[in-house]
């Protein structure tokens, strides 16, 4: 439809349609088009006021509109999530007055709006001419629809399957997005960011990007640990099969955790899961970390997130962007970003619970004993958030105040089942948040490291 046509008529605002003056600021321009997009698309023409009733009331003429549209791009990339598609035209009306038309289709994906006035994202939607915002409920029922009907698998790569092991830990006060990752990952001195977002995707296309990532970057080869959240409980482990074969083995999961630790989970409606691991095998002393939320009642993901944390601006881009043209998805640009890091000034201070040794999962040439190289302890912060918050001078600690156990990593292998007191040596703490945006996870690094 020529756009010009509805405003000569006089015609006003409706579910379709909207205008707004040249005075208005992008980032409304953006919040319309975003919820325009999650019902049924439409057309926000700049230049227009309106009367009360909704009609073009005054036409403006609005000057160098390809800057106008440019900035506007800038505001979706900068709040929305994933990005939005649109087309722009600029007709020209009453007596030759420039208009700009921003045009979007309804979507099929959900998009959320970093919102100027609220602390986390929402989901605008179009309600007749104006923009309200969805509930928790209006949400869940959009990505159930849309789950049940994709169940195609065809043309999509997948891991092989494997057993899931892993370590299970209680968090009876916990919530969904308050996690402790643990690993022994050294993070790049000059690090450089590159990520990719995509919101709702079904288990096939999710097992499809985590098969890409594993033959581009090596990832089973890498050192790499995981993090899977559930609100009153978590599960720890390591290697990236592993930690695919878990998000696969939901229910398994859940009925260990009251067969074997007589621990009664509710089911929730999805999970948050974390995976970090190093990148040698292609970018040296470099990082990835996954974000992933899977349903728990459904096969499918409410969304994911791959951050790239490179030692300086990558020299090869060329597996990144065979990265984003086998998954369909998009790259951010590289910028440089800071990771925030304290540490436990008098280490020894914290004391050692060990509860349960973690075996290698390999037998040294020349070895016939198993080794351990690490061990489940007491948090020493369970339930103290006053006390952690004297420790580390970061925001956001209260994952490390949730856990019943922590997991500390052995400078020196140990025999198992042999006697010996720890020591702790390190406790460094990374804040991810800058990371998550979008994900809605509160998520804290630990690097735990004692000796015998």
């Amino acid at each position: 439809m020529d756009i010009s046509e509805p405003i000569d008529r006089g015609d006003p605002e409706d579910g379709r349609l909207e205008y707004k003056s040249k005075e208005v600021a992008n980032r409304k321009i953006a919040l319309e088009l975003g919820a325009m997009a999650n019902s049924q698309g439409g057309s926000l023409v700049l230049g227009v006021r309106d009367n009360d009733d909704g009609e073009p009331d005054l036409i403006q003429d609005v000057s160098v509109p390809h800057q106008r549209v440019e900035s506007v791009t800038n505001v979706i990339y900068d709040r929305v999530e994933p990005t939005l598609d649109f087309n722009t035209n600029t007709p020209q009306v009453d007596n030759g007055k420039t208009v700009v038309e921003f045009a979007v289709d309804q979507s099929n994906t959900l998009h959320s709006f970093r919102h100027w006035k609220m602390d986390e994202p929402v989901f605008p939607v179009r309600r007749n001419t104006r923009v309200g915002y969805m509930h928790g409920h209006d949400v869940a029922d959009h990505y159930e629809d849309q789950i049940e009907d994709d169940d195609s698998d065809e043309g999509y790569l997948r891991l092989p399957d494997g057993e899931s092991s892993n370590y299970f830990i209680k968090a009876p006060d916990g919530h969904i997005s308050d996690i402790c990752l643990f690993s022994n990952i050294y993070y790049p001195g000059n690090p450089v960011r590159i990520h990719i977002r995509a919101g709702h995707l079904h288990e096939v296309e999710v097992e499809h990007i985590f098969a890409i990532l594993e033959d581009l970057f090596a990832l089973s080869n890498s050192e790499s640990s995981f993090t899977i959240n559930q609100s009153k409980a978590a599960w720890i482990g390591r290697g990236f099969q592993n930690f695919v074969y878990n998000l696969r083995g939901q229910a398994e999961r859940y009925k260990e955790a009251e067969q074997d630790h007589e621990y009664e989970l509710d089911l929730y409606g999805n999970e948050q899961a974390v995976f970090i691991s190093n990148l040698d095998a292609v970018y040296p002393e470099s990082t990835i970390i996954i974000y992933a939320g899977p349903f728990v009642e459904h096969d499918g993901y409410r969304n994911i997130a791959i951050n790239f944390l490179i030692d300086g601006h990558p020299a090869d881009i060329r597996p990144l962007i065979e990265l984003s043209e086998r998954t369909d998805l998009y790259l951010s640009q590289a910028h440089e970003v800071d990771i925030p890091t304290d540490e436990v000034k008098e280490p020894g201070r914290i004391p050692v619970g060990a509860i349960e040794q973690v075996k290698r999962d390999d037998v040294p040439a020349g070895e016939n004993h198993r080794t351990v190289d690490g061990v489940l302890c007491v948090n020493p912060f369970f339930d103290k958030l006053d006390l952690v918050e004297q420790e580390v001078d970061l925001e956001g600690l209260s994952p490390l105040t949730k856990y019943d156990r922590l997991f500390a990593y052995l400078l020196d292998w140990d025999y198992f089942d042999e006697d010996h007191d720890y020591e702790t040596k390190r406790f460094l703490v990374t804040d991810w948040n800058e990371f998550t945006k979008g994900v809605y996870a509160n998520v804290k690094e630990i690097r735990f490291d004692v000796n015998w």
